[in-house]
């Protein structure tokens, strides 16, 4: 297919830098996405690796929903463990704790 045959994307990507990373547009994350636009987020992440969505406002079971989308999300961390009050959600380091200064050395 050549390149002014393809469809037009329903999604705005803006890369970040010429290998890594690129901001996503033109998505509400806080509603389940048309199979349309989960499959072209789903290969913009595969290009580029990284990708950002700003300025979403997600509450827990938003995020967990919009990650359903893309496969199931795995529960805990090797480091960190699990929350036990949040499910399918990872601890997060707390200050002074050896992963967060352990962090700060890089």
């Amino acid at each position: 297919m050549s390149l002014s045959q393809q469809t037009p994307r329903s999604i705005e990507i803006a890369p970040l830098t010429l290998h890594i990373g690129a901001e996503i547009r033109g998505v509400d994350l806080t509603k389940p996405l048309p199979r349309r636009q989960v499959k072209e987020v789903r290969d913009a992440f595969l290009k580029w690796k990284v990708v950002f969505f700003r300025n979403q406002h997600l509450d827990h079971a938003q995020h967990v929903a919009m990650a359903r989308q893309f496969g199931e999300p795995t529960i805990g961390h090797a480091v960190l463990g699990i929350s036990t009050t949040i499910p399918k959600s990872i601890r997060s380091p707390r200050a002074g704790s050896p992963t967060k200064t352990a962090r700060r050395k890089w």
